[in-house]
């Protein structure tokens, strides 16, 4: 499934989504994306030239710019001198009233790094300086509940949502609204688990890893996360907690600030 805008094809991180009636519905990838995997997938027979040196076989695809493994690399190593440091960064929304609900928040990571998502007819993995631009430009995301943009659970704006960037990936926050309490529950039951989030790529690399196509997002424009029933990452997760316990990049400072301590 895919949604447009401005001519840009959004992206969701789920593999399936529940239709009218209540039936499963596939939420696939653009069909440009898909058609990424099944060229290279046709470079076990016959790789392709290095568009940049025209001299090599290609090993990767680089915003579909085919490019040899020495090319690759000087491209990586250009590409690292301009990577943003968003680390430390607080939100700069002010925090909602917890007229918004009771004591309860959701709380997880809506985006992983370095970790491989389920088979889509390729593997994806989000690498940390995908987050960089959404750190640097703080957009104003909305929290959805299963990419419906009827149920909107929580805005960055608002207050009611924030997130951060996190060794681990995009931890999120989530002042739930008082319609949403069946929604809470189900993330308390274990019912719902995982989280995804709708993204247009700005940048890719695309390889064969034994044969199959390996897809790597360096850049990327996120609009919006979401709680969902199938997450494309089984490593994102959801929880419920109190609105006291403190955030995941609170505790992630506090533990390297003992540790700079303790040398």
């Amino acid at each position: 499934m895919s949604v447009r805008f401005d001519s840009r094809q959004l992206e969701y991180t789920m593999t399936h989504r529940i239709g009218a009636g209540g039936f499963s519905e596939a939420c696939q990838r653009p069909e440009s994306v898909r058609g990424i995997a099944t060229r290279l997938m046709a470079w076990k027979a016959a790789p392709e030239t290095c568009q940049n040196c025209h001299s090599l076989p290609a090993v990767s695809l680089r915003a579909a710019i085919p490019l040899c493994s020495r090319c690759r690399e000087n491209r990586d190593a250009f590409l690292g001198t301009l990577e943003r440091d968003a680390s430390g960064r607080t939100p700069t929304a002010v925090r909602a009233s917890d007229d918004t609900s009771a004591d309860k928040q959701l709380r997880g990571h809506s985006i992983v790094f370095n970790k491989k998502s389920v088979d889509m007819g390729f593997l994806e993995i989000i690498r940390p300086r995908a987050a960089d631009r959404m750190m640097a430009e703080k957009p104003d995301l909305r929290a959805l509940w299963n990419h419906d943009s009827s149920a909107t659970l929580a805005r960055y704006s608002a207050g009611t949502l924030r997130y951060e960037k996190v060794t681990r990936g995009v931890a999120v926050e989530i002042d739930p609204p008082r319609w949403a309490h069946g929604h809470v529950e189900s993330v308390e039951r274990r019912d719902i688990t995982g989280q995804s989030f709708g993204f247009f790529t700005l940048e890719d690399d695309w390889h064969l890893e034994e044969g199959y196509p390996v897809r790597e997002i360096f850049d990327m424009e996120v609009v919006e996360v979401s709680v969902v029933s199938f997450p494309a990452y089984p490593d994102t997760d959801i929880k419920v907690v109190n609105r006291d316990a403190r955030s995941a990049w609170q505790i992630e400072r506090s533990t390297k600030e003992r540790l700079r301590l303790a040398r």
